[in-house]
């Protein structure tokens, strides 16, 4: 059986997870295929093949997977069903189980069984699967089925959209190191593709461009758009008391800042995060001073309110007055002269400064997107923030959240709109690299139970 380059990988890599990305007629259906049948005929074990509705499935993957059945002559081995669809090995026993995902019941995967445990789960046109939920809880109750040695598939022809889940999950998985990302395009194997698809192709680049890029070379319409949007202030942002209730109940195990002091006329943001021992991030009552509203303070005078600060937040969220602050600083000539001032005034003991090196904003802002899709950072709501260089409290305010909703790509896709604030992001980005960039905190065991917060905290606060 002839395999294309590059699918050849997904014989030989040791990486559970293969994710690939392409455009039209890149061949990978027919290599996750081949693939497919190789195990279903080579080993013991059923094999799981969803997409976002079944009714699409008939037509596509399994209509692929028969194809490669025929070519190695083996259709006589087999038996289909379509009352449940899915496929049997007469040699081996081994079963092909086809499912859709997608749609509003979230949970259709729930129930079912399998003969056998699983040697491979495959999830064909990701793209169409409107709500990453959809996958998280198909994969919640198959990956317990997985055997050892079991492989997850993940194919998908990216939106043009940027912004899209998928092609969020994606980024994100490159920096992965259980995953193998194979991205692909027709030009990968054009010796194999006939002469008639190639002048359609070559005609498509000519008349429309733009649809040509997307279709068929996979790209999409930069990184425009929100830069946080998996961030929900209905899912993430949670009144305090509910909070203070779940964190008495969790434990807590460090307490890390991220700041991004004032350069000329931005403003000064303290992100504090208390890491809880389940593995989440809950952000508390921050610091944030805006030097145009009221006036610039020099870091000789500033430390003390920064210092008033941690007092008060260590006193509300019952930490120790002794319970040590790691502070993780932007690199920048401003945040240097705020972290040597507050280590000059405030004991080690009290307080430990560091510097965030190494700053890829693309590969930051991956982080913080899957940390909030997988609801991993959570927010304290008191109804606004407290001014301390004022003294007063400003209700109905919320730099943080405002934004974690407004930040935008610029229009080269490579940082941020600089007409939009991001001085509180950017603190929290510093927090949140810092301990999720380790894919182990990212990935820690007790996150199923993080799917909908919000509800699920609210709900043990009204049990106790």
């Amino acid at each position: 059986m002839y395999v294309m380059t590059p699918y050849d990988q997904m014989y030989t890599t040791d990486k559970q997870y293969i994710f690939m990305k392409s455009g039209r007629a890149a061949g990978k259906s027919k290599a996750s295929a081949q693939y497919i049948v190789k195990r279903f005929f080579g080993e013991d074990g059923d094999i799981f093949v969803g997409r976002a509705y079944g009714s699409d499935i008939q037509q596509s993957i399994y209509q692929e997977i028969i194809s490669v059945v025929e070519e190695m002559g083996v259709f006589k081995q087999i038996e289909t069903r379509t009352r449940p669809l899915k496929i049997i090995n007469k040699i081996n026993g081994n079963k092909i189980y086809f499912s859709g995902i997608g749609g509003a019941d979230k949970h259709r995967t729930k129930g079912m069984t399998f003969s056998k445990d699983l040697t491979m789960i495959v999830y064909d046109e990701l793209q169409q699967i409107e709500n990453e939920e959809n996958l998280r809880e198909a994969n919640a109750t198959l990956l317990r089925k997985l055997k050892p040695t079991g492989k997850v598939i993940y194919m998908f022809n990216p939106p043009k959209l940027a912004s899209h889940w998928v092609n969020e999950f994606f980024r994100m998985s490159k920096h992965n190191s259980a995953y193998l990302c194979i991205e692909t395009t027709y030009k990968d194997i054009a010796k194999v593709l006939g002469s008639p698809l190639l002048e359609s192709i070559e005609h498509e680049k000519m008349i429309d461009p733009n649809n040509y890029r997307n279709r068929y070379l996979g790209e999409t319409e930069g990184l425009f758009g929100a830069v946080y949007n998996s961030f929900d202030r209905k899912k993430h942002l949670i009144n305090k008391d509910a909070l203070k209730r779940y964190i008495k109940k969790v434990g807590i195990f460090n307490f890390i800042v991220g700041a991004d002091p004032a350069s000329t006329r931005d403003s000064t943001a303290l992100i504090p995060a208390l890491l809880l021992r389940n593995g989440q991030m809950v952000i508390i009552d921050y610091f944030f001073h805006d030097p145009q509203k009221n006036g610039s303070i020099p870091n000789a005078r500033l430390w003390k309110f920064v210092r008033e600060w941690l007092y008060e937040i260590k006193e509300e969220w019952g930490l120790l007055p002794q319970h040590r602050v790691e502070m993780i600083f932007d690199s920048n000539g401003a945040s240097q002269d705020l972290m040597n001032t507050l280590s000059e005034n405030m004991s080690g003991r009290e307080v430990n400064t560091q510097v965030f090196r190494q700053k890829r904003i693309i590969e930051m802002a991956d982080v913080m997107r899957n940390a909030f899709s997988k609801n991993l950072i959570l927010i304290s709501d008191n109804g606004g923030y407290k001014n301390y260089i004022t003294g007063t409290f400003m209700w109905g305010i919320n730099p943080l959240v405002q934004q974690l909703e407004q930040v935008v790509w610029n229009e080269a896709g490579d940082g941020f709109d600089k007409h939009v604030p991001n001085d509180a992001t950017d603190g929290l980005t510093y927090a949140t690299v810092w301990y999720f960039r380790n894919q182990g905190n990212m990935n820690f065991p007790e996150q199923e139970g993080f799917y909908n917060p919000k509800y699920w905290i609210e709900e043990e606060a009204v049990k106790e």
